[in-house]
């Protein structure tokens, strides 16, 4: 089943102008040509903008990319809390 979002196509300019309004099509393209991403996200604790380059392709939901990541500050909260017995 087709699932189209937004009015206009998907283009990879990388692979011959690979062009679909499928998402799934959409998906399937860059999980299987390796593509990666790079961008910017806020971090799933404090909201700081991290900066990220080259991750491996997240496909794309209705609600888009669900990229998750935390700052190091926030990571190593994370890991301090673990290595309390989960506190």
């Amino acid at each position: 089943m087709a699932a189209i979002i937004g009015n206009n196509p998907l283009v990879c300019y990388l692979h011959d102008n690979f062009t679909t309004e499928d998402i799934n099509e959409w998906n399937q393209h860059c999980l299987e040509t390796g593509h990666t991403m790079s961008g910017e996200t806020a971090c799933i604790d404090c909201g700081v903008s991290l900066r990220f380059e080259n991750v491996p392709f997240q496909p794309i939901t209705p609600t888009g990319h669900n990229i998750r990541f935390r700052c190091d500050t926030c990571k190593q909260k994370e890991i301090d809390r673990l290595q309390n017995g989960g506190i």
